[in-house]
């Protein structure tokens, strides 16, 4: 983070930029004490949290003395979610999945700062979100839904090595395309035309997205 905050004084505005943080990623080292004593995966995993948290402060703290601080709009996401601390291991709970994103910066209208929108979504939606604030078109990014549109549908896709699930705002569905089932249901309806219809949009999700991908 420092080396980044070197390397935007050389950036000519306006910029984009990015960092990718891997402290809080196996196997979880750190070079500095734990904050969690013990050697237990729970831990460690809370400890590399607690730092790259703690670094990101000092991060801020130290952009703040720039000029472009205040020009510009930061966004955190987590890459995934990960089965620590609670040692959710199984692959198909969408639990597992639940990721963090968070706009801030002084850029934002003062009666948006400190709102939180509980909606659904992917990190996919973060192209056509970002862009609708900015007034640029997104038409390009297909896969990509403004989060901030009360309009938008709400829906969130997750894969793993063999499997998918599809999420509603009533209901979630994991299918495992080994054992051809359904593993996996979470409905609040107990309407099973609900979870016949939401699973076969997960499954005509994943066909486009592959239709897609074999294109290019």
């Amino acid at each position: 983070l420092k080396h980044h905050i070197q390397y935007i004084k050389n950036v000519k505005q306006p910029f984009f930029t990015y960092v990718q943080t891997l402290s809080n990623h196996e196997p979880f080292d750190l070079p500095v004490p734990p904050h969690f004593p013990g050697d237990d995966l729970s831990n460690k995993f809370r400890s590399t949290a607690y730092y790259t948290d703690a670094s990101l402060a000092e991060y801020f703290k130290e952009a703040q003395k720039y000029v472009w601080y205040t020009k510009t709009l930061f966004i955190m996401v987590a890459d995934h979610g990960h089965r620590l601390p609670r040692n959710n291991a199984d692959p198909f709970e969408p639990e597992k999945y639940h990721i963090p994103l968070l706009f801030f910066g002084d850029v934002i209208k003062p009666a948006y700062r400190g709102k939180r929108i509980n909606k659904l979504g992917n990190q996919t939606d973060i192209a056509a979100t970002l862009l609708a604030q900015l007034n640029i078109p997104n038409k390009d990014f297909k896969w990509s839904k403004n989060l901030l549109n009360p309009y938008s549908k709400e829906f969130a896709f997750y894969d793993w090595d063999n499997g998918f699930g599809y999420m509603l705002r009533d209901q979630v569905v994991s299918y495992d395309n080994s054992g051809k089932r359904v593993i996996y249901i979470a409905d609040r309806t107990k309407d099973q035309a609900l979870t016949d219809k939401t699973l076969l949009f997960g499954k005509a999700f994943m066909q486009q997205v592959f239709t897609d991908y074999m294109k290019l």
